[in-house]
């Protein structure tokens, strides 16, 4: 649904000022902003959150990197507030938009604590720039469908040609790119393995996961490895594999700071 400008003001007021017109002073950027936004319900949620409490400075500023996108791109409209994060945050947000979206606030909470993310101050600093909801009695964390795609762009434009290079892994072609060849070293911290039903055979490089150094997050929904990979980095917080093919794990993993471990339909025994 788009919204005309009057409706797109007032949503778009309602976060910024909390009230359903803007400030005096902020009269004409608001329009500006909307007209950034084109209409669309989420991009003026967004970029209203985002600016909430901002100075007219800063406001302007805002508005100068909006001009600087080609108009009809949403997806880099609602990057701006995705630039404003640190770090840390910012690998929340990616992490929610590859493996966490649907799942348990309290089960997320955690993951995100061990791996030293700091996911209060996080996760209250995503909501409150609308850029996650938490929903329903047993607090879902949820993210709009167009959010989603702008974080696996986010991370597929860390090296367009070479998915190795990439942080996070979940389309399939790169999936099996980088585990039926050997890549060599890499960037890869989370790899989630949802192939398209009736082509889920993966012929598995035996030193696939060797230069995964970095691997936090290993979620296999429904591929049938060739066989068992010969290592596996201590760093994983989450292990959830489909038909593991071997009866135990490599030899030289430790597993200390493994948060979920779920091994469905597996042969392990060890």
């Amino acid at each position: 649904m788009i919204l005309d400008d009057n409706e797109a003001l007032q949503l778009f007021s309602m976060h910024a000022f909390m009230e359903k017109e803007p400030l005096k002073d902020y009269v004409d950027l608001s329009k500006q902003v909307t007209k950034y936004a084109q209409g669309l319900p989420l991009a003026l949620t967004v970029l209203g959150s985002d600016l909430k409490g901002q100075s007219i400075l800063q406001w302007k500023s805002a508005l100068d990197k909006y001009k600087n996108i080609p108009n009809g791109n949403i997806q880099k409209v609602l990057l701006v507030s995705y630039e404003g994060l640190d770090d840390t945050k910012g690998d929340i947000f990616l992490d929610i938009a590859f493996f966490f979206k649907g799942e348990y606030l309290a089960n997320v909470m955690k993951i995100f604590d061990c791996c030293g993310f700091f996911p209060v101050h996080g996760i209250k600093r995503l909501t409150g720039k609308c850029l996650i909801t938490i929903e329903g009695r047993n607090e879902y964390v949820q993210m709009h469908d167009l959010l989603q795609d702008m974080g696996r762009e986010i991370v597929r434009l860390e090296s367009p040609k070479e998915p190795s290079k990439r942080s996070r892994l979940w389309f399939h072609e790169d999936i099996r790119e980088v585990l039926e060849e050997s890549t060599g070293p890499n960037k890869i911290e989370g790899i989630l393995v949802d192939l398209p039903e009736g082509n889920e055979e993966i012929s598995l490089h035996p030193e696939a996961f060797q230069h995964m150094e970095r691997l936090r997050i290993f979620i296999n929904h429904n591929a049938h490895f060739s066989c068992g990979p010969n290592y596996l980095s201590d760093k994983i917080r989450i292990h959830d594999c489909y038909k593991y093919p071997l009866e135990s794990l490599p030899c030289n993993f430790q597993g200390k700071k493994l948060i979920v471990f779920r091994m469905r339909h597996s042969l392990m025994k060890e």
